[in-house]
């Protein structure tokens, strides 16, 4: 989320499924490979991700990698399935390289169900999130903007965080 001095909060955010930036098709939702999100269309709701497995693996290594310019208290990013973990619950100001690792193994077809949820922003209330994901087995990454629309004339940089997802091989497979 980018603050500037002299902008002021757009009067009901725009309600978009974004997918990555002016120009792209708004309806088709943000995918890699193996990786799949579905963005919200009200503000304050969660970005549901499913990860397929491509191949048996022993582990995940969930990484916040980054948070360039987020400044919204309370942005989430969670593993639901097959078993539940928090990475962060304020991911704008936990320290970059934050992680968590999921033993395995986990089997080819095995989905990972996670989900980003934006906090509040400077304004009080919660932000439209919207992803752009990338990569390839066996590393994907989650772009999140949690203020998708949010500031008029400002591009969303999908920077709040960027979380890293990098699987390991299975030993003898």
């Amino acid at each position: 989320m980018r603050t500037m001095r002299g902008i002021t909060w757009v009067a009901g955010l725009l309600v978009m499924a974004a997918c990555g930036g002016s120009g792209s098709d708004a309806t088709a939702p943000p995918t890699s490979t193996d990786l799949a999100c579905v963005n919200p269309t009200v503000a304050g709701d969660s970005v549901a991700c499913t990860l397929t497995l491509p191949s048996t693996i022993s582990g995940l290594k969930v990484v916040l990698t980054d948070h360039q310019t987020c400044e919204a208290h309370g942005d989430l990013f969670a593993i639901t399935a097959p078993v539940a973990d928090t990475l962060t619950m304020d991911g704008c100001f936990d320290a970059a390289g934050k992680e968590i690792d999921l033993t395995g193994p986990y089997n080819a077809g095995t989905q990972i169900t996670a989900v980003l949820k934006p906090g509040l922003l400077f304004t009080g209330v919660s932000g439209l999130a919207a992803v752009k994901v990338s990569g390839q087995y066996p590393t994907w990454t989650i772009n999140m903007e949690d203020a998708s629309g949010a500031f008029s004339g400002v591009v969303d940089d999908y920077d709040d965080m960027v979380i890293t997802i990098t699987a390991t091989a299975a030993s003898g497979g």
